[in-house]
């Protein structure tokens, strides 16, 4: 073997080593390019980040990660084709963008009108990649969209399986559920949602949905006389619990707090001449406030956990909000998951940190 004379060698060496840096410095250029692109997308000026785009892409052809995010900005600027385009460069590319990709063109397709295309694209790509949670809740989205509800169910408690603190797949649950009548799981995905986002703008949708629910179901027509209106499928595994929520419903709404205190005091003072302490009933049920920390523990109470149910109703939702009912911590949850819909709760939070820290612990150690 011919051995490299040591000038020629040290050329060669010191060739490998600009090529090196050089390339290092045009990868370094691209990225930069590219974070600025992000910057500007981020600010809404989606023209001016596809020229940033363009630039690192001519920098490093090819990369699916500038491409992703081009096909992003494009399905933001509303160029729907346009995005499918880049998408689908993103596809063919066979890398860690790809399934960024189908969620992309699958969305784009919806709003083409074309969502039963989007549908069997995102349902495809769930196969590929079934540990990707948000192939699952676009594909639930569709589902929803189209309104075979019963598919979207089960694609978001598939979404929710792979990830559980994913709070848009509890919240579209939630309003599946309260489309289908099933006022229970629906009040369980809502409380979840409002757990993990309980101040956004669309927490107070979600509020006012569980809100009526909680409250929803019993009529008064007069002398105290009650209809009670149950939903659900009648081997409903939620239908007792429904009929229990509305039985607690329908005896508070008979009397105020205060009838009711006076009425077993009175009871009390009877078999009791000598006592003096006065029962206090429902404490703060006359406020809003204390209506909805009634109607919340009323209702966390009766969901004691299934051993032979593995759905997320039994295995997730439920263990979690008996062990509220019972702990200490139910008067700041329920002032934590309101803040959206009062100011008077979201003041609470504001002036009880160390109680929601509190709150925050014992949800982390359940």
């Amino acid at each position: 073997m011919k051995l490299l004379q040591p000038k020629l060698f040290a050329f060669s060496l010191f060739f490998c080593l600009f090529f090196m840096s050089f390339s290092s410095l045009y990868a370094q250029d691209a990225n930069q390019l590219l974070q600025e692109g992000i910057a500007l997308h981020d600010k809404g000026k989606y023209n001016e980040a596809l020229k940033k785009y363009e630039e690192a892409l001519k920098i490093v052809p090819k990369s699916p990660v500038i491409l992703y995010e081009m096909a992003l900005t494009y399905f933001h600027k509303r160029d729907y084709k346009t995005a499918i385009k880049y998408s689908d460069k993103v596809i063919k590319s066979n890398s860690t963008s790809t399934e960024q990709g189908y969620i992309i063109k699958g969305s784009a397709l919806d709003m083409l009108g074309k969502t039963k295309k989007s549908i069997k694209l995102l349902d495809g790509a769930a196969k590929k990649y079934p540990q990707n949670h948000l192939i699952r809740y676009n594909l639930a989205l569709n589902y929803y969209k189209i309104g075979d509800l019963k598919k979207a169910e089960e694609e978001l408690m598939n979404s929710i399986g792979l990830n559980p603190e994913h709070a848009s797949s509890h919240l579209i649950l939630g309003f599946v559920e309260y489309d289908r009548g099933r006022k229970i799981p629906s009040m369980m995905a809502l409380n979840f949602f409002l757990l993990l986002e309980p101040s956004s703008q669309r927490s107070e949708k979600a509020f006012e949905i569980l809100q009526k629910q909680l409250v929803g179901n019993v009529k008064k027509n007069g002398n105290n006389e009650f209809t009670i209106n149950i939903g659900g499928a009648k081997d409903d595994e939620f239908t007792v619990i429904e009929m229990a929520m509305s039985l607690v419903n329908a005896t508070k709404a008979m009397y105020s707090s205060k009838e009711l205190e006076d009425s077993i005091n009175e009871k009390l003072e009877e078999n009791d001449s000598t006592k003096t302490e006065k029962i206090v009933l429902f404490d703060d049920l006359d406020t809003e406030e204390g209506k909805f920390r009634f109607n919340t523990k009323s209702f966390f109470s009766l969901l004691e956990s299934k051993d032979n149910k593995e759905n997320i109703w039994w295995s997730l939702y439920a263990p979690i909000f008996h062990a509220l009912s019972e702990s200490e911590h139910l008067e700041t949850y329920c002032y934590w998951v309101s803040q959206s819909s009062s100011e008077k709760a979201a003041k609470w939070v504001e002036e009880n940190t160390e109680k929601v820290t509190e709150l925050k612990k014992w949800l982390a150690r359940n």
